[in-house]
């Protein structure tokens, strides 16, 4: 699953914002769709294009996202037997965040994969 945010996802020091609760439940409404479509434990790669040049990815606040897919009944839960993830950053004059969401099994072929693509 591919999931398009046209947004950045927000820094830690920009949390009084409602950005991560938009976030949130824009990415629950249009995944509910796929309610129950992982039963096992679920990698979620997030990729996050900023407009900055030289920005920290580990400031980014990525919480909303695997919150989003439980509220959507998407994944089980985000505990450790059931979810996985990474983040990357890039620069972009098109700022935004792409996530994919699959079987964990599966990450291996995936990252081989899509770190081959330009």
């Amino acid at each position: 699953m591919k999931i398009y945010v046209p947004e950045v996802m927000p820094s830690y020091k920009n949390l009084k914002t409602h950005t991560h609760k938009r976030i949130l439940l824009n990415i629950a409404e249009i995944t509910k769709q796929f309610a129950g479509l992982f039963d096992n434990e679920v990698f979620i790669y997030v990729k996050i294009f900023d407009k900055i040049k030289g920005w920290d990815v580990d400031n980014k606040f990525i919480k909303p996202i695997a919150d989003a897919l439980i509220l959507s009944n998407v994944i089980k839960d985000d505990n450790i037997s059931k979810m996985f993830y990474c983040a990357k950053g890039e620069y972009s004059e098109n700022p935004h965040t792409e996530i994919f969401v699959f079987e964990g099994q599966n990450v291996s072929e995936f990252l081989e994969n899509y770190s081959t693509k330009k």
